[in-house]
């Protein structure tokens, strides 16, 4: 009976992962239109920028994976492949849920029952430490979007340096105070009586600094492909601007699509928002701008997403 609901709940989630993937890109029709933008004049493309976009792709599921198991380092040993098939299928699941918040179930599947509590904490701790580059790089790259447009006519430039300063800073300062997070969490009376989610608490004490920069190290290189992935993209589809200039900015449009707390699955859409005020100064157009959002989202996310639900659906 517990295998054919464990059978029946595998089958269940790859079947929604399939259908919210049909159902965004072709259903919709913005592949199509992709498709259609693309051909109507192929041969102008420079696809050494494509290429690399695509070679990327392992590098930036890789560092999760290699992320994923430095973390859970002196809590449990797990290899590199297990490792990175744990993080596709929490890619599979987070597409279709909102705020990624599948991720953390696929993820523990991998894990034997009785550390799947901690390693709900482990992979809470990547993200917090993939949220902090966000908001630090992020805001550098706002930074740099003022200084190349302009900055808001209501308040001084020198405030709005301030501000985003201190925001970089005071981020910091939190995250290298992630015991205060576990010691609050095991004040809750929901959990004093639950001796098990105590105990996945403490995990968060479990890190040193030493050990929470080289979580931000490696949150840090995975932000970085990520956004020259985008940047590749944006000059592939024509976007006239420099690549790191592309890959600064789009630190600017990665920090707005964190704030907004929507389905992993409708991501490019709300990156196509954000890319055309980001980037409307460097194209005439806005069709290149949702066309390299719409390829990141396909490179980045429905490719490994795809590949991560077959990993569930097979999965002993």
């Amino acid at each position: 009976m517990q295998l054919s609901i464990k059978s029946f709940l595998k089958v269940t989630i790859s079947v929604l992962v399939f259908a919210g993937l049909y159902m965004q890109i072709v259903a919709r029709g913005e592949l199509s239109d992709l498709w259609s933008a693309f051909t109507a004049d192929r041969a102008s493309y420079n696809y050494l920028f494509l290429a690399g976009a695509f070679l990327l792709l392992p590098l930036n599921w890789g560092i999760e994976a290699l992320k994923w198991q430095y973390l859970l380092r002196g809590i449990v040993q797990i290899s590199f492949p297990k490792a990175l098939k744990a993080v596709l299928a929490g890619v599979s699941l987070a597409i279709v849920t909102p705020s990624r918040i599948g991720e953390y179930g696929a993820r523990i599947w991998y894990l034997k029952q009785g550390l799947r509590l901690k390693g709900i904490v482990v992979t809470l701790v990547g993200s917090i430490g993939q949220i902090t580059v966000t908001l630090v790089l992020g805001s550098a790259g706002l930074l740099f979007f003022f200084f190349k447009s302009g900055f808001p006519r209501q308040i001084s430039s020198g405030l709005v340096i301030a501000l985003l300063l201190l925001f970089m800073a005071f981020s910091l300062f939190l995250f290298f105070r992630l015991e205060w997070l576990g010691f609050l969490l095991q004040r809750l009376s929901i959990l004093k009586s639950r001796r098990k989610w105590i105990r996945a608490v403490r995990v968060f004490s479990h890190y040193s600094r030493k050990k929470l920069t080289g979580l931000l190290f490696l949150s840090a290189a995975r932000f970085t492909v990520y956004a020259l992935q985008f940047a590749l993209l944006l000059k592939f589809f024509h976007v006239s601007i420099l690549v790191f200039e592309g890959a600064l900015l789009s630190s600017a449009v990665f920090l707005g699509q964190m704030m907004l707390p929507v389905p992993a699955i409708a991501e490019f859409g709300t990156r196509s928002g954000l890319s055309i005020f980001i980037f409307g100064t460097f194209s005439a157009s806005p069709l290149p701008l949702i066309s390299a959002s719409l390829a990141l989202w396909l490179i980045n996310l429905a490719l490994p997403a795809f590949f991560g639900a077959f990993l569930l659906l097979f999965k002993k």
